[in-house]
């Protein structure tokens, strides 16, 4: 079965989310994609949705331990 395309994350600098904060997390919070913050032109932080969380948590809990 192919795997589902994501889109690419929407780009926001910190004033453009200061400016639009409700719309944004509803944005995330309803499916909407994810959305990296940027502050002068670099990557700074990303938002992600509560599904999108559990997936890289349990990622994280299921990797390899490198000191095994």
């Amino acid at each position: 079965m192919p795997r589902r395309q994501t889109p690419p994350p929407l780009r926001l600098n910190t004033a453009q989310l200061r400016a639009h904060i409700a719309d944004t997390v509803d944005r995330v919070a309803n499916g909407g994609g994810r959305i990296v913050l940027m502050r002068r032109g670099r990557p700074l932080a990303a938002l992600v949705s509560l599904a999108d969380l559990a997936v890289l948590e349990h990622a994280s809990d299921h990797r390899a331990d490198p000191r095994d």
